[in-house]
């Protein structure tokens, strides 16, 4: 049997490997997967707002061919629930873990 896909985002100045620890946990019941450092490609460039970012992450998304539970810490949160209001296909359920949640 299959494990359900989870996404994990990553926050503010943590690389995905920050959260080892966690995501082993994680693991054992999810099929866990991360974009290790969320501004460092070229294509999305880091501009005013987090836009590019959600691009990022939503083109991510879009390489996994079906939704995933989208699980982020801080930035990471709320770049999940911009994704998944954009495109919520991408998308099981969000998890927010001490996100900011910034109205507007």
């Amino acid at each position: 049997m299959s494990k359900p896909l989870l996404h994990f985002a990553h926050g503010n100045s943590y690389p995905a490997g920050t959260y080892n620890r966690l995501l082993a946990e994680l693991a054992e019941r999810y099929d866990v997967r991360t974009l290790d450092m969320h501004g460092h490609d070229p294509r999305y460039p880091v501009g005013d707002g987090w836009n590019t970012l959600v691009d990022e992450l939503i083109a991510h998304l879009d390489t996994y061919g079906q939704p995933a539970i989208l699980v982020g810490h801080s930035l990471g949160g709320a770049l999940c629930t911009m994704a998944a209001r954009r495109r919520p296909d991408l998308a099981r359920c969000v998890v927010m873990l001490d996100s900011p949640v910034v109205a507007g």
